[in-house]
């Protein structure tokens, strides 16, 4: 079995979420592999970049990770992906050529539109740890 490790953000600005369209035709948050030798942190903000061009700052104290199995090249692969909650320096997306859309989105829409199970929960812990800050 293939084990991959990613990392990814949250984006929050102005109360609202960023959601970005893969071009697989999915509604996922910013995420993508952590390069050898690269803290998770660091990955999450890189990707950050690269997907949508937005410079973004580590909100402490929210950290959670999720699990999922999916196949590649026919082969099993087992991923774990560490998510933080980051806030924009800047405003404008900029997408990378895998993403065909994006949106801002309240965090009850974002939750909806997000494809799969394991982002609506992450955006829940995360909205959940914003509540209460």
């Amino acid at each position: 079995m293939i084990r991959e490790r990613s990392a990814g953000v949250v984006v929050v600005r102005n109360g609202k979420v960023l959601l970005l369209l893969y071009c697989a035709g999915h509604w996922d948050l910013p995420k993508g592999n952590i390069e050898r030798g690269e803290e998770p942190r660091a990955a999450a903000l890189r990707e950050l970049f690269e997907e949508t061009g937005l410079r973004g700052v580590i909100i402490e104290g929210f950290h959670t990770r999720i699990h999922y199995f999916y196949k590649k090249q026919g082969k099993l692969v087992s991923k774990d992906v560490d998510f933080y909650i980051a806030r924009p320096l800047n405003s404008k997306v900029k997408l990378s050529y895998e993403h065909k859309d994006f949106a801002w989105l309240d965090w009850d829409d974002a939750i909806e539109k997000a494809t799969y199970k394991s982002a609506k929960e992450v955006l829940i812990r995360a909205r959940k740890f914003l509540e209460k800050r």
